[in-house]
């Protein structure tokens, strides 16, 4: 088994490889510029695991959210590895890992929310056994409410940006190695990497026409 994670949604490049032998893992925080860095990284990464690229079994990659070029830079080179390598490609998305990374032994739902602009928050909710509330994107002001509704009387934790001015949420990052973990219970038919954005892009064909209509 060796699968590989990469990440370029959350204002990162980043790459963890994971073999019998144990996790290596190169991350840098920017902006832009993880189409310069990414290959440079994974052939970095692979190197240090003493694994070639035909040995990868899995690629795993992060889906969103995050700028519009940070996620189909990440995408597009994790297909196209899988493409190479004959390897099956899983996306997962980031307010998963949050809400994972929030579902300790003392809470029984975790959730998961990033701030994506223009005043607004995509968040997601799980428990031990299920999505309670796919990914979705709503106005900071309307999460409480939602969330007494979600966890209907269960304790939860929520973890991500603190937009929405909630006590309880700690600041965090999704971990490339709550994305490996995640990765290992799902299957790639089911969880295609394909880009998950909080909005529909602002662009329109030409003559007005919305394409997301």
């Amino acid at each position: 088994m060796a699968l590989i994670v990469i990440n370029t949604c959350d204002q990162v490049c980043a790459v963890l490889v994971r073999t019998e032998n144990g996790e290596f893992t190169e991350q840098v925080e920017m902006l832009n510029g993880q189409d310069r860095e990414l290959a440079i990284m994974v052939k970095k990464v692979l190197s240090e695991a003493d694994i070639t690229p035909a040995q990868l079994t899995k690629i795993v990659v992060a889906v969103g959210p995050g700028s519009f070029t940070g996620v189909r830079i990440g995408v597009a080179f994790a297909k196209g590895l899988a493409i190479a390598v004959n390897a099956p490609v899983i996306g997962v998305n980031l307010l998963h890992v949050l809400a994972q990374q929030a579902l300790t032994e003392n809470y029984e739902i975790g959730v998961g929310i990033k701030n994506v602009g223009r005043g607004q928050i995509a968040w997601c909710a799980i428990d031990g056994s299920q999505v309670l509330q796919d990914p979705i994107t709503c106005e900071p002001t309307l999460l409480p409410a939602k969330l007494q509704q979600v966890a209907n009387g269960q304790n939860y934790n929520v973890i991500g940006d603190t937009i929405a001015g909630l006590d309880i949420i700690s600041a965090a990052k999704p971990t490339l190695q709550t994305i490996a973990n995640i990765s290992t219970t799902i299957e790639a038919k089911t969880n295609s990497a394909s880009p998950w954005y909080s909005r529909p892009p602002d662009a329109k064909l030409p003559g007005g026409i919305d394409p997301w209509a």
